[in-house]
């Protein structure tokens, strides 16, 4: 089952469960509400999708986290601020000064209860979904001045969706495709299953050290691959299972 977070052009956002080209209308959050629905079905193509969670807390991203990245007993973290978060079609806004901006295709989990201390074995406990990400960074300010909040933390930095895939027990984080295209050239390509430390590890680990609130997201890192944006830029994150998460950069 995928979820979205959407605006019908009321100015009211709203979410719905997909089903074929419409959104079978919601409630309230299923995150926090479950997914009772109203009886009401929109035509996809009649509204704008949002991201479809913004993080109450925090988003934790891991780096240097695929094949041949370096392994240790603790994945290097990083976190972003929720004012990062934006959705699929909204533009990554890029201000004057910021430089050396690249894309990365990521999986997202989003955290559906509170977690402390999980064990990697009950890492489906936790988890409410999956959705696609894009963490976009500038390699300037985290490679030349080591200054990981500017790199990463900026407005419109963490593109999330289009969906929401809610977890069942047929739902993998493993064996899926990531895929970052610029401009229709593939810029990266990889699978989840290159992930130096795996879903259920990073949720032990991260959990060992933070408390995990729901609507917390993990970024879980990316496949090789880098390219600096320019203005006018079309980036197209895909996550198998998932969707197509399209986002335009521009320089301001």
């Amino acid at each position: 089952m995928k979820v979205a977070r959407y605006s019908a052009g009321n100015g009211e956002l709203a979410y719905g469960i997909l089903d074929s080209d419409e959104l079978v209308e919601l409630a309230g959050d299923p995150l926090f509400q479950g997914y009772e629905t109203t009886g009401k079905r929109v035509p996809l193509d009649e509204v704008k999708l949002v991201a479809p969670v913004i993080p109450r807390s925090k988003i934790l991203g891991l780096a240097r986290n695929y094949e041949g990245d370096p392994d240790g007993d603790f994945p290097l973290v990083f976190m972003k601020p929720n004012t990062a978060v934006t959705g699929p079609g909204a533009p990554i806004i890029v201000p004057e000064g910021v430089l050396n901006v690249q894309a990365e295709a990521e999986l997202a989990v989003i955290i559906g209860r509170p977690a402390k201390n999980v064990p990697a074995e009950h890492w489906r406990d936790v988890v409410w979904g999956f959705t696609a990400a894009n963490d976009v960074t500038s390699m300037n300010f985290s490679r030349n001045f080591d200054q990981w909040a500017w790199a990463k933390g900026i407005d419109t930095f963490s593109p999330l969706g289009p969906y929401v895939e809610i977890l069942d027990e047929q739902t993998e984080w493993e064996g899926r495709s990531l895929e970052l295209t610029v401009n229709g050239q593939v810029v990266q390509s990889g699978s989840t299953s290159g992930l130096t430390f795996g879903v259920p590890e990073q949720i032990e680990k991260l959990s060992s050290l933070f408390q995990l609130l729901p609507g917390d997201v993990i970024l879980t890192g990316c496949p090789e691959g880098r390219r600096d944006l320019s203005d006018g830029d079309v980036l197209k994150v895909s996550v198998e299972g998932i969707g197509v998460l399209e986002n335009k950069v521009v320089a301001r």
